[in-house]
């Protein structure tokens, strides 16, 4: 695989690799780190990646192994950061403020899921793919993922609705 290649079918995927590692790590610089890490032994393998069915899911799983090396050398070092929200322009301030509000709390709880739940909910909400290609980048069965998943969108919405009870009683 030549440079114009690599660029065209490796690095198009840079922005899920980096959001799966954030997700994963929960810390910006380590995630990028990885990221890094990935391109690099990407580069490495320039020559077989032709042979690989989807670069895509290849790539997601190299830096998925490297989050999962990363969380096993520095278990006790948790540095969780605050994601910034993306603003959109077509709401007034006081929608963008409760939509940001409603976003960082689905986050926060995301963030306090179990990693084999925020994982999985990471490629299948955010990043958008399908059950098959979650299973190829984490090894688990279709049916296993369904019930994953299933968990922890029960888990998120049982602690949304917590929140949403707690709040209604600080008002009432």
């Amino acid at each position: 695989m030549q440079k114009d290649q690599f660029k065209k079918q490796v690095l198009v995927h840079k922005d899920q690799m980096y959001r799966l590692a954030l997700r994963i790590l929960q810390n910006d610089e380590d995630a990028k780190d990885i990221v890094q890490d990935s391109f690099l032994k990407l580069w490495n393998k320039r020559k077989v990646l032709g042979n690989i069915k989807s670069i895509k899911s290849f790539s997601l799983t190299m830096v998925r192994n490297g989050c999962i090396d990363s969380i096993r050398k520095h278990k006790p070092e948790t540095n969780k950061e605050e994601q910034v929200l993306a603003r959109s322009d077509h709401q007034n301030p006081e929608k963008q403020l409760v939509v940001n509000d409603e976003l960082q709390r689905v986050r926060q709880i995301i963030s306090n899921l179990n990693p084999q739940q925020r994982e999985v909910i990471q490629l299948r909400e955010m990043e958008g793919l399908d059950y098959d290609e979650i299973s190829e980048i984490t090894g688990l069965s279709s049916n296993n993922l369904r019930v994953i998943i299933s968990r922890a969108r029960k888990e998120i919405k049982m602690q949304l609705m917590k929140q949403m009870d707690f709040q209604m009683t600080k008002i009432g």
